[in-house]
């Protein structure tokens, strides 16, 4: 009970290092253009808040305790997010990764993990990933108390967007862009996802706060970065 009540404590001083990240301007000539940076989370990108929300939300349901070892499939980031919380939490962290891992990434995870797995055969599509989570179950097979996050299939990490990036967004957008009014009938609102930073931004882009000129919006980048980190409003 004791090492339980240690591990919630050390819950409440990792969330600290979630902050909320700066939104400046971009100049465009056509139109108003801002970016959310991101990079700048505590441990250095938007996987920082996914990996700690699934984590908070596993030891708060009690599917990780004090003694239990985490072991997931990651190429970089995420890995990187996890391994720095795992630390701070004192649990265990074993991360599967491949032979397309940055040599920073890798030595960040040799630094901060005891043990680390890199596998080397590519799967039957010619990449690595299917391999990374065959070795992540044979492993949940072998060490007992062993948790998955599975950052590709957890809500929690949806939520985290949700919660957190999508919130801040919305939060800019009432404070900053009052004056711009997004018409009910934008194709974007039925592009944007159903979940995480997009479903902060559907419900909130047609509150009663926008009022004044109509704008367009628009939302940007699917490769390497999270629907909502960058937002346009023109005309």
């Amino acid at each position: 009970m004791h090492s339980g009540r240690k591990l919630v404590e050390r819950l409440a001083s990792a969330e600290k290092i979630i902050r909320e990240t700066p939104v400046i301007p971009l100049r465009d000539e056509r139109i108003d253009l801002f970016a959310k940076l991101e990079y700048l989370n505590g441990i250095g990108s938007v996987k920082d808040r996914p990996a700690f929300w699934i984590l908070k939300g596993a030891i708060q349901r009690g599917e990780v305790g004090p003694g239990t070892t985490v072991v997931e499939s990651s190429s970089g980031n995420f890995a990187c997010a996890l391994a720095a919380f795992c630390k701070m939490l004192e649990l265990d962290f074993i991360p599967v990764i491949d032979p397309n891992v940055s040599p920073y990434s890798e030595s960040v995870l040799r630094s901060q993990c005891v043990r680390v797995v890199k596998v080397e055969d590519p799967d039957d599509s010619g990449g690595f990933l299917k391999t990374r989570l065959e070795t992540v179950q044979e492993l949940l097979k072998e060490i007992p108390d062993s948790y998955w996050p599975n950052q590709y299939g957890n809500p929690d990490g949806m939520a985290a967007h949700y919660y957190l990036t999508g919130e801040e967004i919305a939060a800019f957008a009432r404070e900053h862009l009052a004056g711009y009014k997004v018409p009910r009938s934008v194709d974007f609102m039925d592009e944007l996802p159903r979940t995480g930073s997009g479903k902060v931004l559907k419900h909130q882009l047609r509150a009663p706060y926008w009022a004044g000129r109509t704008a367009m919006p628009r939302a940007l980048g699917r490769s390497g970065r999270a629907w909502g980190s960058e937002i346009r409003f023109g005309p």
